[in-house]
């Protein structure tokens, strides 16, 4: 059970557009904010504010983690910091390269996690933050940029996003909405043609990634099977935002989901991956290995794949030396 935090973003004391980016300290907005070469401020998350220097973080998150880590979480969840996006600060007297940002970054989050124990994780997982964080969201299926396509814009349409509001407040219709892709950004983003797990294959065994809470498990409907499929060929753990309607309305989906990825997680959550193949010429058919010996077989395709004496049904997967077992999707 975890916080959400973030320090990317500082607005004006009064001004603030959400509360993560309201700060105690009201100098910190004009003399420890990001400055570009050119003498322009790096604007925060959405143009809204500007982005804090994680130097002069530190104040804040004692304030915070003293003041709301006595409500009993055991995580907490470090928005942006282990994503790449990085400047170098040309502000006078404040100069930093975007390496020393990075390992401010680092610095904020491993004070997190061993002066309050906590689990941490945050957004992307990216490579330098692998030492720190237990867990990230958006590494496994990222956000697809549907800002560029109109119909995904558009509110009649069957592929818009959904508005950033919750019209009962529960789970935001942004990420409650179930909806279609339009044929690239589905081709570009969900074809199993193109799966290589390269990320699995080095942090298994030390980051569990998951989807991007944008395009969660259940966000593309013509496609979450394929997607819970992935994820145990992966061993990523799904994606869920969940208030009573939504629960109501997946609960089996995502019991009958877990019924299948739980036993298969704790094997191998620990283990490293360590071997990743095609086993058909159109690449629907693929195997994952992790260093205890077990294998796991997907099949994609819409027809039933057969080696010796292995058989994988249509939209299955198949566990090799795990209790010597089938199970389907």
């Amino acid at each position: 059970v975890g916080a959400y935090d973030s320090y990317k973003s500082i607005h004006l004391k009064g001004k603030e557009k959400w509360n993560t980016a309201s700060f105690q300290d009201e100098t910190l907005f004009d003399s420890s904010t990001i400055t570009l070469e050119n003498g322009e401020k790096v604007t925060g998350f959405n143009g809204f504010g500007r982005e804090l220097n994680p130097k002069f973080s530190f104040d804040e998150v004692s304030y915070r983690l003293n003041r709301f880590s006595k409500l009993g979480f055991n995580s907490w969840f470090v928005d942006t910091d282990a994503v790449g996006e990085v400047y170098d600060d040309f502000t006078p007297g404040n100069e930093s390269d975007e390496e020393e940002q990075i390992n401010q970054r680092i610095k904020r989050m491993e004070l997190i996690k061993d002066k309050y124990n906590l689990v941490i994780g945050s957004e992307d997982g990216d490579d330098f933050a692998a030492s720190t964080i237990s867990y990230a969201h958006g590494i496994f299926t990222g956000i697809v940029p549907w800002w560029i396509y109109k119909d995904m814009k558009n509110p009649n349409s069957d592929y818009f996003m959904g508005r950033y509001v919750s019209k009962d407040g529960g789970v935001p219709e942004y990420f409650e909405k179930e909806i279609l892709l339009i044929d690239e950004a589905d081709y570009i983003f969900y074809n199993e043609l193109f799966n290589i797990p390269l990320y699995q294959l080095v942090y298994n065994d030390s980051v569990v990634g998951t989807n991007h809470w944008i395009f969660h498990t259940l966000k593309v409907k013509n496609r979450q099977e394929d997607i819970a499929l992935k994820g145990i060929l992966y061993n990523v753990p799904p994606m869920y935002h969940l208030d009573r309607k939504t629960l109501k309305e997946n609960k089996d989906k995502i019991t009958k989901h877990f019924q299948n990825f739980s036993k298969l997680h704790r094997e191998l959550v620990l283990e490293e991956m360590v071997d990743f193949c095609y086993l058909t010429e159109e690449r629907l058919v693929q195997k994952t290995t992790f260093s205890n010996g077990k294998e796991i077989i997907v099949n994609f395709s819409e027809v039933p794949f057969y080696q010796n004496n292995i058989k994988v049904d249509k939209k299955s997967f198949l566990l090799i030396n795990f209790k010597k077992s089938k199970d389907k999707l």
